[in-house]
């Protein structure tokens, strides 16, 4: 493409006033072209990650699996299956889109059982909290009517007056005290 760039892989240009050569104020725009031709590194001639994404693009057609130094990328993982559904069949293609779609319809399964249980739990919680309440309240209750039951007998009240006062049979106030 630019061939008075010779080795120059990467190539920058900013742009001017083509009459006056007055260029925009830098980093407004840019234009960067890629050659891959004259990329000519090996895996383990690779300087860092740009070099490793050169690499990818210009052998992503031949590759079978990511490299290992590749693979430490996670964007190049994702390139690397994206690159691999160009080399499908329609049938092949259309195979994967069902179980995508199957993988995320169990996704969206799972979390909704999830959910589901959450809720469950957090009923059963309330549920058994409420239960640990109206315990306490009935012992509360059960304590207040004999301490209630005690105080009258001090009185001088008898079991039947003490159970017609509070409505209970005469052996309840009896049992009670």
């Amino acid at each position: 493409m630019f061939p008075e760039l010779e080795g120059q892989v990467i190539s920058r240009f900013i742009l001017a006033e083509k009459n006056q050569l007055i260029a925009y104020p830098e980093g407004d725009v840019e234009l960067v072209f890629v050659e891959l031709p004259k990329f000519h590194r090996e895996l383990e001639d690779l300087r860092g990650l740009t070099d490793e994404w050169l690499y990818f693009v210009g052998r992503a057609g031949e590759l079978e699996q990511v490299p290992e130094r590749l693979g430490k990328v996670d964007e190049i993982d994702d390139a690397f299956e994206i690159a691999q559904t160009v080399r499908l069949s329609a049938d092949e293609e259309h195979a994967l889109e069902l179980k995508t779609r199957w993988i995320a319809d169990q996704r969206m399964i799972l979390a909704a059982k999830q959910d589901a249980e959450a809720q469950t739990a957090a009923a059963l919680a309330a549920k058994q909290d409420a239960q640990a309440k109206t315990h306490d309240a009935e012992a509360k209750a059960q304590r207040y009517l004999v301490s209630l039951i005690q105080m009258l007998k001090q009185q001088g009240a008898s079991d039947e007056a003490i159970a017609q006062q509070l409505g209970l049979s005469a052996e309840q106030a009896r049992t009670l005290s």
